[in-house]
């Protein structure tokens, strides 16, 4: 009897943990492309506070850098289905905090230390939560070093072609040949 009345509430609750991530309303965000909804660009901002550790070294701080608008515009070459799986990411990554971390909020609403914790978790879960993990990592990183003064703030002084004066060749197919035959 009492096994029945555990099944029922854990699959209603359940239910209610997925039902967010069945929400396709996608309102944009403005002066972006508009790929990145304004709650995905909150999950990815708290992901951001607790990931890059720019305090103490000679990181450009992650408030200088406009990691938020590279991130939606490298996410805007996506296509529809990849697009769709990254939003299931990013929903189960921040909904994920309530089963998974025990805290019985999401991701986004968590303390800083709790957040730190939360990813070590992710990282430490199984292959779909590495992945996830990993995911939002990338994307955090790709989106922190397209800024060019987050490079030069390391030493990073630019391509070396604009240095030594190379002319650019566009996408200019490459010459090949194939390896000569050995007789």
């Amino acid at each position: 009897m009492y096994r029945r009345i555990f099944t029922k509430l854990s699959l209603l609750s359940s239910g209610a943990l997925l039902l967010p991530a069945c929400d396709d309303r996608r309102p944009s965000a403005d002066g972006t492309t508009g790929t990145m909804s304004p709650e995905e660009r909150v999950i990815v901002q708290r992901f951001a506070e607790a990931y890059p550790p720019t305090e103490g070294t000679n990181l450009k701080p992650l408030t200088d850098v406009p990691y938020l608008d590279n991130i939606d515009r490298r996410l805007s070459s996506f296509d529809e289905p990849t697009m769709e799986q990254v939003r299931l990411a990013f929903t189960l990554f921040n909904y994920g905090a309530i089963p998974v971390g025990f805290h019985f909020r999401t991701f986004v609403n968590l303390t800083s230390p709790e957040r730190e914790a939360y990813i070590r978790r992710f990282d430490d879960g199984i292959a779909m939560q590495r992945g996830i993990s990993a995911l939002m990592k990338n994307l955090v990183t790709i989106g922190y070093w397209q800024d060019v003064e987050a490079g030069r703030a390391v030493g990073f002084q630019g391509p070396v072609s604009e240095d030594a004066g190379l002319p650019s060749l566009g996408n200019a197919p490459m010459a090949f040949a194939p390896p000569p035959r050995a007789r």
